[in-house]
């Protein structure tokens, strides 16, 4: 083999992984009723917007995380259950 196609061989894989590795980020929040000040819950959470569509559920005190999200615009769609 030689140098050159070692190296060609080497940036190619690195722009590879460069492409698979896509930053996320997590979302955490509660949802609150907004007259009453107290948690909501059940609660499901949508982002429309993914592929695939990521869901979540609030838990007993309205708390949620959803993980792995892709960074960009997103649309939350919340309903009470």
């Amino acid at each position: 083999m030689t140098k050159e196609f070692i190296v060609g061989w080497v940036l190619f894989l690195n722009t590879i992984g460069a492409f698979a590795q896509q930053p996320t980020l997590s979302i955490k929040g509660t949802e609150v009723d907004e007259s009453l000040q107290i948690p909501i819950a059940p609660v499901n959470i949508v982002l429309l917007n993914t592929n695939p569509v990521i869901r979540a559920t609030t838990d007993e005190k309205g708390n949620f995380v959803v993980k792995n999200v892709p960074v960009g615009r997103l649309v939350l769609h919340l309903k009470g259950l």
